[in-house]
């Protein structure tokens, strides 16, 4: 085998191990949020069990709530690329229509957590908000910084493939939210 072939031998591999790290870590952080979320909703049940009156178990059942959503609303709002469901501005990124510096944000590290603390409180605060397309958003955001890892990087180098990586990512939380 030619020094060409082992290259792309390596290539093949390196990107194998990336899109198994992907499938993995996706599904990790899906039954991660999804333990949250549950936790959440057994610490609400808890605080209602605290007293038999009705009027204070709605006082605490709204004040939950509210208190939840406000934190994830305020979450959120700090950072403008973690607004929103997540699909669009995939979609957007995958097709090329926004700038390097702009897909870097929306694809973060510090994108990827508020999305899931956002989506974690949301749901908590008993909002009745999809997973699917914020999902969608943090294992696509997953993808990319997986990419930048040393032992990956050489594998986004080229635009085609750093699409095909977070493309990925995509696929990766469809499935990882589904439980497919």
């Amino acid at each position: 085998m030619g020094a060409g072939g082992r290259g792309r031998a390596i290539f093949r591999h390196r990107l194998w191990q990336l899109l198994l790290g992907i499938g993995l870590i996706s599904s990790f952080l899906g039954i991660l949020v999804d333990t949250c979320i549950g936790l959440a909703r057994d610490w609400r049940h808890g605080l209602l069990e605290t007293t038999d009156s009705f009027v204070w178990r709605l006082v605490l059942w709204v004040s939950w709530s509210v208190g939840a959503t406000c934190l994830a609303v305020l979450l959120t709002r700090s950072s403008t690329e973690a607004q929103g469901s997540g699909i669009p501005q995939m979609k957007v990124i995958l097709a090329g229509g926004v700038s390097t510096a702009r897909a870097e944000a929306y694809l973060s590290v510090r994108c990827l957590l508020v999305k899931m603390g956002g989506l974690v409180l949301g749901k908590a605060g008993g909002l009745s908000i999809g997973k699917e397309g914020p999902w969608v958003h943090i294992s696509a955001a997953l993808a990319h910084v997986l990419s930048r890892c040393s032992c990956f990087a050489h594998l986004s180098v080229e635009k085609d493939h750093w699409r095909e990586i977070i493309s990925a990512g995509f696929a990766a939380g469809t499935a990882a939210n589904f439980g497919g």
